[in-house]
């Protein structure tokens, strides 16, 4: 039996034997196509062929038209898989956009006579299957059109697609503000610059208020979203002239209302040539968990229709081309297809495929110069800010050997081993490996060399951890537990080791400045640093989460300053002006470390700004320390389910005891807290949140060098972002939460008093009230915490006998066993990240 004959009618899942039936195939050479990136895997569908039926519609035609091409990142290789439901007939020329795991496309050019659709369906990439999309209102509908515009974009929590421009049957045309102009050849076919919204909630076209500078009708141009609500318009066909574009313009959307702006591109500078046919995809930007949106295009044919092998990058927020140099024209082609996968911080692997070659003017579509040659390129920001470009797979590697698998893995491993610092340092070339790997000799030797110091000053500290404790004032332990410490034996006081200043109290005299970034005060010289009692360092020792060595809470002040040479260069690309962001909206979460409002970076990027109040304490050394390295750490953290930092500004000096701090986010949307004030969630809403959170504190607590704790879980720092048919839960505040616990302090070893992160009274593990220790099971404890507050909608009470009376109202039995264990008195019941995570998997 045919593929066809197997077809389920639209809707239906596939049964359960034929599921994901896939083959190892490359694909055919193909033109007009267009690629999707979901997850780890490029989705390719359509496009015409050699032999392609020329009719409206036919059992071959939708035999090859149910067959989708999936190109493996990890492998490196093409398998062809199977579909269900009803695909489009829009062969070529369609327009498409990802949400989630779906894939939206819509009209496309038939293949017979002047047919086009505007046909709206969606690919579901779990389940290989079909949806035509219903439209409520088909006669507000776009006309039935190729070659336009596409993205998907959000506006208040729900999901909308943008379609501009194009060329089709001007029968279909509906929009009296937009211009149509008709095709000399076909007067009943036209070019236009009509723009509609279409809400996946309501299913209904909208007619947006158009605003600014409108693009002229065109077609062959490209759309490509730079950020969550706006996109860049760059070349095409001039429909009176016939000539080629360059005008770049920039759209903002909302559901109501769309505003155009003209790209001021500098004038100084190298420019692209017009073009069309080309494609675009956006490499950097806040897509990524960055500022700049870079776009790159690939390709097209000028107004002579000659290909264009060249790659340029545009960055959008100054206007400002820039020539990706490349040692042959892997993109001399037009009518093909790109997509990328974002491997790191400025780094993509861009997928290419097929094409024309070069266009023969008298031949027919299927007779024209296809390509079928799969080119991934890796386009990187380099050290000196500049983006390079090598290809690592040719079809020819991909056929006759395994070098890609090799590549790409070695690439990733590269990345993860070494992390954000060396994402900006591409090699090259021999000459570029020798000189890393002599950066890397000389860094070892420094970082040897500040670790003796640590190991050293760590046996000392071990050596004060031996003696006997006798009462303290200072002891942290006093006034919490209610005992007393009954006196100890005097103990003669260890003699430190040679080279290593005695343990003494002097009062710190004039000393040069400290070379940490935000330094504020002198820095202490060896000689002169302050120094607690034996008695008072041992008493806290072990009362606080293990710094790693360079960072250590140590009594060489110079180990001190070291740290902060090593965690300062690692900021300086996030460290930005305070004059460049400003905030543009009213406060949307006023928490215990400062206040979070919507704002503006450089006047056009949406982020979220936190403005902190550090409060200085009597050593500013160590707070720098501190500082440094969770800022470092907070810019480091890559996952799914936490919040990106993005920028920082440091107010170097302050008035009176206090500096200012401002933390750049990724934008923010609704809190979890806020969000249970207006209604309930569903069950499953519960679970996959559960699930997020629990995946986030996974990831912290089993970071590669030391446990992360983030140190303040709760319903106000849980972020929800609205998907296609969920919610994403995703944790913010690590960096706060940990500096505050850290950084409050008056000597370089004693936490005096003992700081525990402030937070709504249910939040305080048991634990805390004897020990103060912020460590994993903290975090387990909060997260039951809002579990039960999600679950019951209610503020959890203090005493453990309120919570499990509250904890006895939940029906939910499997739930409830899994709140009971996460908020258990001792820390040793508690489970850990993972075995939370297996038991959320189970509900």
């Amino acid at each position: 039996m045919s593929a066809a004959g197997k077809r389920q009618a639209p809707g239906h899942p596939p049964p359960e034997g034929n599921r994901f039936q896939r083959s190892k195939k490359e694909p055919v050479p193909k033109y007009g196509h267009a690629t999707a990136t979901v997850n780890d895997k490029v989705y390719m569908w359509g496009g015409w062929r050699k032999g392609f039926p020329e009719v409206h519609s036919s059992q071959e035609k939708t035999s090859l038209l149910s067959m989708m091409d999936v190109f493996d990142l990890k492998k490196g290789e093409w398998s062809e898989v199977e579909t269900y439901g009803s695909p489009p007939l829009g062969v070529r020329g369609y327009s498409c956009a990802t949400i989630g795991t779906r894939i939206y496309y819509y009209g496309g050019y038939c293949g017979h006579d002047w047919c086009r659709h505007s046909s709206l369906h969606y690919f579901e990439t779990t389940t290989h299957t079909w949806t035509n999309v219903p439209i409520a209102n088909p006669y507000q509908s776009p006309m039935k059109k190729s070659s336009s515009g596409m993205v998907a974009f959000r506006d208040e929590a729900e999901d909308y697609l943008f379609v501009f421009g194009g060329v089709g049957m001007l029968c279909s045309a509906n929009q009296s503000e937009a211009i149509y102009i008709p095709w000399k050849e076909n007067p009943d076919n036209g070019w236009t610059n009509e723009s509609h919204i279409f809400s996946l909630q309501s299913k209904e076209w909208i007619t947006p208020e158009v605003r600014g500078e409108r693009p002229p009708p065109c077609a062959g141009f490209t759309l490509t979203q730079i950020t969550q609500n706006s996109a860049l318009l760059y070349g095409g066909v001039d429909s009176t002239s016939g000539q080629c574009l360059s005008d770049a313009y920039i759209v903002e959307l909302s559901k109501a209302s769309i505003h155009w702006y003209k790209v001021q591109i500098m004038q100084d500078k190298p420019k692209p040539a017009k073009r069309h046919d080309h494609t675009a995809v956006c490499i950097s930007g806040p897509l990524f968990g960055q500022i700049k949106p870079m776009v790159l295009i690939a390709g097209g044919r000028d107004s002579r229709w000659k290909n264009l092998g060249d790659l340029w990058i545009l960055d959008c927020s100054i206007g400002m081309w820039t020539k990706l140099e490349v040692s042959q024209p892997v993109a001399f082609r037009h009518l093909h297809s790109l997509s990328i996968f974002s491997i790191a911080d400025y780094c993509v692997y861009a997928v290419m495929y097929g094409g024309i070659e070069e266009w023969i003017p008298n031949a027919s579509a299927s007779d024209q110069a296809m390509l079928s040659d799969t080119t991934v390129l890796e386009i990187c920001l380099n050290s000196d800010d500049h983006w390079e470009m090598s290809a690592v797979l040719a079809s020819q590697i991909l056929r006759e050997t395994e070098e890609y698998k090799g590549r790409l893995i070695q690439r990733l491993f590269h990345i993860l081993k070494h992390g954000k610092e060396d994402q900006h340092k591409v090699v090259s070339d021999g000459q570029e490996v020798m000189r890393l790997c002599s950066e890397l000799e000389q860094a070892q030797v420094r970082a040897q060399e500040a670790e003796s110091k640590a190991q050293s000053l760590q046996q000392e500290v071990h050596q004060l951890q031996s003696q006997p404790l006798p009462p303290s004032s200072h002891s942290p332990l006093l006034g919490r537990t209610g005992g007393k410490t009954p006196p100890a034996k005097a103990t003669p006081p260890q003699t430190p080791k040679s080279g290593t200043p005695p343990l003494t109290r002097a009062t710190p005299p004039t000393a040069k400045k400290s070379t940490s970034l935000f330094s504020r005060s002198p820095a202490l010289t060896p000689k002169s640093k302050p120094t607690p009692a034996p008695a008072e360092a041992a008493a806290t020792v072990g009362l606080t989460e293990p710094l790693p060595p360079l960072i250590d809470t140590s009594l060489d002040i110079r180990a001190q300053q070291i740290a902060i040479e090593l965690t300062s260069d690692a900021l300086k690309l996030h460290l930005v002006p305070q004059k460049d962001i400003a905030t543009n909206g009213p406060s949307i979460d006023t928490g215990c470390y400062g206040d979070t409002a919507p704002g503006l970076y450089k006047r056009s990027l949406p982020v979220s700004v936190k403005t902190l109040k550090i409060r200085r304490g009597r050593n500013d050394a160590y707070s720098n320390v501190i500082l440094n390295h969770k800022l470092v750490k907070s810019f480091q953290l890559r996952h799914p389910n936490i919040v990106q930092l993005l920028h920082a500004s440091v107010q170097q000096e302050g008035l009176g005891d206090e500096r200012e701090i401002v933390l750049v986010s990724e934008p923010l949307t609704i809190t979890l807290q806020q969000q249970l004030t207006k209604k309930a969630l569903a069950k499953q809403d519960i679970i996959n949140l559960s699930l997020d959170v629990s995946m986030a504190l996974s990831y912290l607590h089993n970071h590669p060098h030391y446990p992360i704790v983030h140190g303040s879980v709760s319903t106000s720092g849980i972020i929800l972002e609205p998907l296609a048919l969920k919610w994403r839960a995703k944790l913010v505040d690590f960096f706060t939460a940990n500096y505050f616990y850290y950084a409050s302090t008056e000597t370089p070893l004693v936490i005096d008093p003992p700081y525990i992160p402030p937070s709504p009274p249910s939040l305080s593990s048991p634990s805390a009230s004897s020990i103060p220790v912020l460590n994993t099971k903290f975090d387990i404890f909060c997260f039951g915490i809002v579990l039960l507050e999600t679950v019951t909608r209610k503020q959890p009470p203090v005493e453990a006998a309120g919570r499990e009376s509250l904890l006895g109202s939940v029906k939910w039995s499997s739930l409830a066993g899994v709140i009971r264990s996460c908020t258990s008195v001792l820390d040793a019941d508690r489970p850990p990240a993972d075995t939370l995570l297996n038991d959320l998997h189970k509900l």
